[in-house]
């Protein structure tokens, strides 16, 4: 007999960024708020990564696969787009560059 687990919330988390991620690498045309809602499975990672979860380390190589792959794309930006968090918060300080609505608005906030 076969067993079948539920994916935890930790596995929906990284599965929710690696879509996203792919996403914004085709072109992601939506606005900032979207984009910060949209990045908050990034953020349950990376609190889930802090305290030290058993269940996030199973998915280490994914979420470093996906964040390089975003990474990749993005353009940094002079501030944090999105509260006060620190550097290695990475996702916070870039913009997808292939995304004209979101390069608009970080010139029009002057974030780059």
């Amino acid at each position: 007999m076969t067993s079948f687990r539920e994916p935890g919330q930790e596995e929906k988390w990284v599965r929710d960024y690696e879509t996203l991620v792919n996403y914004i690498c085709n072109g992601y045309e939506e606005i900032i708020y979207e984009y910060l809602n949209d990045l908050s499975c990034r953020l349950f990672i990376q609190e889930a990564v802090e305290q030290n979860s058993e269940n996030i380390s199973f998915m280490e190589e994914r979420i470093k696969s996906a964040d390089e792959k975003l990474q990749s794309v993005l353009c940094k930006t002079k501030t944090c787009i999105f509260g006060n968090y620190p550097k290695n918060y990475f996702w916070f300080w870039g913009i997808p560059r292939n995304s004209v609505e979101l390069m608009n608005e970080a010139k029009l906030n002057d974030w780059i």
